[in-house]
C-alpha cells in the first residue's frame, strides 16, 4: 500500500515535466499548482514506512521527498532564472546605476472590489511610480479617480473591455509621461493587455485566463506572453516588464516557457513565502500567481507583498532599475 501511494505521488509530481502546452488540459493546471506541497504526503509515507520497518518504501519515500524539495528550493528558483538569461544573453545590457528607480506594484482587484483608498495609500506609502491593476471595473476606476489617484499617477492606459475579460479589464497608471501608450496586440483569449513605454521600456499589465474558464486558453495565453519580448532589430523598446496575475507558477510548463524565452521572474530571487500572493486570507499554503517579469539588464530589489482589503490577492511590489539604453 505504501509503494502504491508513492507511485501515485511520483506520477503527480512528474506532471510538472510535461512540455509547454501539454498542461492545458483539466485538471492538470490545478494538480501542477500544488506539486511543491507533495513533500507533505511523501513525508507521511516516509514516517509510516519507518514505523512499519518497510525499508524499501522508506528509501523511495526519502529520495522522492529530496527531489520534490530540490525543485521547490531557492537554488532551483535561481537556476531557472539564470537559464532564461543565458537563452537571451545577446540582449543583455549594462545596468545604469545613475538612473532613477521605478517602484512598481501589481494587484488583482477581484472583480473590481479592491479598496480604492487602500490602493492609493499603498501607492503613496511605497512611492509607486508604475501601477498595474487587473480585474478592473468602471466603478473601481471611477472610485480611484474620486479618491485622487491621478494626483499621484496622472497618466493611465486602460485595456479595452472585451467579451474575453476574465473578471474585469486591465490598467496601467504612471507618474511620468510615457513615450507611448496603447494596446499590446498580444494574441491572448483574456483581458486586453495595455502597454506603455517608459524610458525605452515597455510596461504591460496582464491577466491570463484562469484554468476554470478554459485550460487550453489559459496555457496558450501564458505561452503567448513571450510575444512581448523586445525584438532584436531595435525597432521597438529595448526592455520589457510584464506585471500581473498570470494564474501560474514555476511548476507549470507553460509558465516556464516564458522564462526560457528570456524573461526573468524577479520573485524567483526571493523565497516562495515572500512571493506567494494567493489567497490573501491564508498564511499557508499560498500560491505564486502574481508575477513581475523583466528582460535581462533590469535589476530588482525590495520585492515584497502587502495586503489590500476586499481582494483575494496580495499586492506585489518591487523596485526596478532599468538598463542602460
Amino acid at each position: 500500500m505504501l509503494l502504491i501511494s508513492l507511485g501515485f505521488i511520483a506520477l503527480w509530481w512528474m506532471l510538472r515535466f510535461l512540455p509547454a502546452g501539454a498542461d492545458g488540459h483539466g485538471p492538470l493546471p490545478y494538480l501542477i499548482a500544488f506539486v511543491r506541497f507533495l513533500w507533505i504526503p511523501t513525508g507521511l509515507v516516509l514516517s509510516a514506512a519507518i514505523l512499519a520497518h518497510q525499508w524499501a518504501a522508506a528509501v523511495i519515500a526519502a529520495v522522492l521527498t529530496a527531489f520534490i524539495g530540490f525543485f521547490a528550493s531557492p537554488w532551483y528558483r535561481s537556476m531557472r532564472n539564470r537559464k532564461g538569461l543565458r537563452n537571451r544573453q545577446g540582449n543583455a545590457t549594462n545596468i545604469d546605476q545613475n538612473k532613477p528607480s521605478h517602484t512598481v506594484m501589481t494587484l488583482n482587484c477581484r472583480y473590481g472590489s479592491a479598496d480604492p483608498q487602500a490602493i492609493i495609500e499603498a501607492v503613496r506609502d511605497n512611492d509607486v511610480s508604475v501601477l498595474a491593476l487587473q480585474e478592473l471595473t468602471t466603478n473601481l476606476v471611477n472610485a480611484l479617480d474620486d479618491a485622487g489617484l491621478a494626483s499621484t499617477l496622472p497618466y493611465r492606459q486602460l485595456g479595452e473591455p472585451t467579451e474575453n475579460d476574465n473578471g474585469g479589464f486591465n490598467g496601467l497608471w504612471l507618474r511620468s509621461m510615457p513615450e507611448s501608450m496603447g494596446d499590446s496586440n498580444v494574441d491572448i483569449a483574456a483581458a486586453n493587455i495595455p502597454r506603455t513605454v517608459v524610458e525605452n521600456t515597455a510596461m504591460y499589465s496582464a491577466h491570463t485566463k484562469s484554468p476554470m474558464r478554459s485550460c487550453s486558453e489559459w496555457s496558450q495565453g501564458v505561452i503567448n506572453l513571450a510575444d512581448t519580448y523586445p525584438t532584436s532589430d531595435g525597432s521597438g523598446p529595448c526592455q520589457a516588464v510584464i506585471m500581473g496575475d498570470l494564474n501560474s507558477n514555476l511548476d507549470h510548463p507553460s509558465f516556464r516557457s516564458l522564462i526560457d524565452a528570456g524573461y526573468r521572474d524577479i520573485t524567483l530571487s526571493v523565497t516562495h513565502a515572500e512571493a506567494a500572493s494567493f489567497p490573501r486570507w491564508l498564511t499557508w499554503p499560498r500560491l505564486e500567481l502574481d508575477h513581475i517579469l523583466v528582460t535581462p539588464g533590469i535589476s530588482a530589489e525590495n520585492i515584497h507583498t502587502l495586503t489590500i482589503p476586499e481582494t483575494d490577492h496580495l499586492a506585489l511590489l518591487a523596485e526596478l532599475k532599468l538598463s542602460k539604453n
